[in-house]
């Protein structure tokens, strides 16, 4: 498909998501940017992160892709148990060779990026402000001098219920 001028192809990797209908501009980011170093804070079930590991896989296979999560969830997504980490870690598989799961909160996964070397970041984790705020200053020294920072949920509307 023709996405702002540039070909891509629409993720396989289809689970519940608030990310589905941004797939194409995963893959579009990916082929732009061609980021060295990826990071997703907040992978849950994978949409977003393996869309981008896709495309990763299909037009630059010198990124290195990770997510960090806990995968027990929280008051937001809800919390589950293991079944969640087992779907992602089987799909994982296919990206195995520059695609690593971090399961780790995303404050004690620092220690394990040297500064300035993410290239792409997407914050996904707890939607409230001050912990995406948090999340967000706690990554910035991680960030590359031309890195990218993906924000999810930016405008979050609630439904008043009676």
């Amino acid at each position: 498909m023709n996405f702002l001028g540039t070909e891509v192809s629409q993720p396989t990797y289809l689970v519940e998501s608030a990310w589905l209908e941004h797939g194409a501009f995963a893959s579009w980011l990916m082929r732009r940017v061609k980021p060295k170093l990826l990071v997703e804070l907040g992978a849950h079930h994978g949409f977003s992160y393996f869309s981008m590991c896709e495309a990763a896989a299909t037009y630059d296979e010198e990124t290195a892709c990770f997510a960090v999560d806990t995968w027990v969830g929280d008051e937001q997504a809800g919390t589950y148990g293991d079944e969640v980490y087992e779907a992602v870690t089987a799909e994982n598989k296919k990206y195995s060779n520059f695609s690593h799961l971090i399961r780790k909160r995303f404050s004690d996964a620092l220690a394990d990026f040297e500064d300035g070397s993410i290239d792409l970041l997407h914050i996904d984790g707890r939607h409230y402000y001050e912990d995406v705020k948090d999340d967000f200053e706690s990554w910035v020294p991680k960030l590359s001098k031309s890195s990218i920072v993906l924000f999810h949920d930016t405008q979050v509307t609630r439904v008043k219920t009676h």
